[in-house]
């Protein structure tokens, strides 16, 4: 997995300079993989799709959906963006998997009570 992690501070959306810098960086490292990778650009999934089809990664990781409140400002990814482009640039296989929250927030709720139950992606399972 590709990401820009350490890309501070960070921004909303991605900029072309920093989209092409990290373009260039995995098309280098990639040529000593010999398995599959994945990229993700830090809260813009429009820039991960973007990412991935441009480097040949086979997916991306992104929160897609929701609204949140962040130190830099209100965030609310466009996951319709993410797909349209996906589909557009004739990457259909480009595999996207979804965080459920941005992990600063998992963080800043340990230990203390939540609202509601956990979401969850599937039912349980019955006893």
């Amino acid at each position: 997995m590709f990401g820009n992690e350490g890309d501070r501070p960070y921004l909303l959306k991605a900029t072309p300079e920093s989209l092409a810098a990290m373009a260039t960086a995995v098309g280098i490292l990639k040529r000593d993989l010999k398995v599959p990778f994945g990229v993700n650009y830090l809260w813009d999934p429009v820039a991960t799709v973007a990412l991935g089809v441009a480097t040949g990664a086979r997916f991306g990781r992104e929160i897609l959906t929701g609204v949140y409140a962040s130190d830099m400002g209100l965030w609310a990814p466009d996951c319709a963006a993410a797909l349209r482009l996906r589909h557009d640039l004739g990457r259909d296989d480009f595999k996207l998997l979804s965080t459920s929250m941005p992990s600063s927030r998992r963080r800043s709720t340990r230990g203390r009570s939540r609202s509601g139950p956990p979401a969850r992606c599937s039912p349980r399972s019955p006893t």
